[in-house]
C-alpha cells in the first residue's frame, strides 16, 4: 500500500527560493543581520502571491521587517503609518498602480526610499518615477533585490512626514 507523502506546509516553497536565491548570491546562514530591524517596516506591494512571499522571506532572512500588500488599498492604508522604505509593482489590478502608490508615499512621507519592481520596460520611468528612486527588472535575484534595498536605506531613510 503505497501511503502519499505528507505535503509541505504553504510556505515551504517560498523559504526554499528565497534561500536558494540567498545561497546563488553568495550569503551564508551564518551572517548577522539583526542590525538591519531598526525603525518602521519596509513595505512591500506585490500583486503575485509567489513573488509577494518569496520576496517577503528574503527580506526578513535578510533581517528587515517588512509589511506587505497586494493591492493599492492595502498600500495606501498602510502608509498611515511611518514605513522604512518602500518596494512597489508598477503593474497592479484596479485603478491605483506603483507610480501612484509611490507619489502618495511621497506626499505623505517626503524622503521616503522607493524601489519600483517591473516585468516590463522602464521607459516609463523618468516620467513617472519619484526622484531618486531605483528600478528593478523581473525576475530578480535576491542578492540584487537585497543589495538594491540596502543601498536605498543605508542612503535616506524618512524621519519627518510631509507637512499638509
Amino acid at each position: 500500500m503505497n501511503v502519499p507523502a505528507r505535503a509541505p506546509p504553504v510556505h515551504e516553497p517560498a523559504r526554499h527560493i528565497a534561500r536558494g536565491l540567498k545561497h546563488a548570491a553568495g550569503r551564508t546562514s551564518g551572517e548577522d543581520v539583526s542590525s538591519r530591524d531598526h525603525g518602521p517596516p519596509l513595505l512591500l506591494v506585490e500583486d503575485g502571491p509567489l513573488t509577494l512571499l518569496s520576496t517577503k522571506v528574503a527580506l526578513e532572512e535578510e533581517g528587515y521587517r517588512v509589511v506587505a500588500a497586494r493591492h493599492a488599498a492595502a498600500a495606501l492604508a498602510a502608509l498611515a503609518r511611518p514605513v522604512r522604505g518602500l518596494i512597489t509593482d508598477i503593474r497592479l489590478p484596479g485603478a491605483c498602480d506603483g507610480w501612484q502608490i509611490a507619489q502618495e508615499a511621497r506626499a505623505r512621507w517626503a524622503d521616503i526610499p522607493v524601489i519600483y519592481v517591473t516585468g516590463e520596460g522602464d521607459e516609463d520611468w523618468p516620467a513617472k518615477g519619484v526622484p531618486g528612486s531605483l528600478i528593478l527588472q523581473k525576475p530578480y535575484s535576491a542578492g540584487k533585490l537585497l543589495a538594491t534595498v540596502a543601498k536605498l536605506i543605508t542612503v535616506k531613510m524618512p524621519t519627518h512626514p510631509r507637512s499638509a
